[in-house]
């Protein structure tokens, strides 16, 4: 029988997936809007680093993104609302094409960073983990390699 993957502990990436399963708001600790932290800022530089059609508008988009949730879980996976300023991407809604893989460390099995698109703007930064215990912080960005989608 094939060994299969484990399916990530956080449920974030299935309800953004799949809307209609998930409840309003369902993961989310809200929190007094504020601008990404350096290392937030880092991530998703680093995510948008990738190229594809609508990368340009997104990166845009960063300048002046706000924090407006967390996971509840623990894992330091955010909200996003984008400033209505600046244009839409051509994006689909879901993920975006293209992501971040996490070398493990130690024993730890390899993570995911994914970026998700709605109405064409930044809308969920996603740590995707594989073990029973959330990662409290992102991974260091020499620990973060590009996995780029096709679109």
């Amino acid at each position: 029988m094939p060994e299969l993957w484990p399916m990530p502990a956080c449920g974030s990436r299935h309800e953004r997936t799949f809307p209609a399963l998930a409840l309003d708001n369902a993961g989310m600790e809200s929190q007094v809007s504020r601008a990404l932290d350096a290392t937030e800022r880092a991530v998703l530089d680093q995510l948008l680093n990738s190229e594809f059609r609508g990368v340009r508008e997104l990166r845009d988009q960063v300048v002046d993104v706000q924090v407006v949730g967390r996971c509840d879980c623990g894992c330091p996976s955010i909200h996003l609302d984008a400033s209505r300023d600046h244009p839409q991407a051509p994006v689909a809604d879901g993920p975006a094409p293209a992501e971040l893989q996490v070398t493990p460390l130690a024993d730890e099995p390899v993570g995911d960073v994914i970026l998700f698109v709605e109405d064409g703007r930044l809308s969920y930064l996603e740590y995707v983990y594989y073990t029973d215990r959330p990662p409290s912080s992102w991974p260091s960005q020499d620990r973060l390699q590009p996995f780029a989608m096709s679109g």
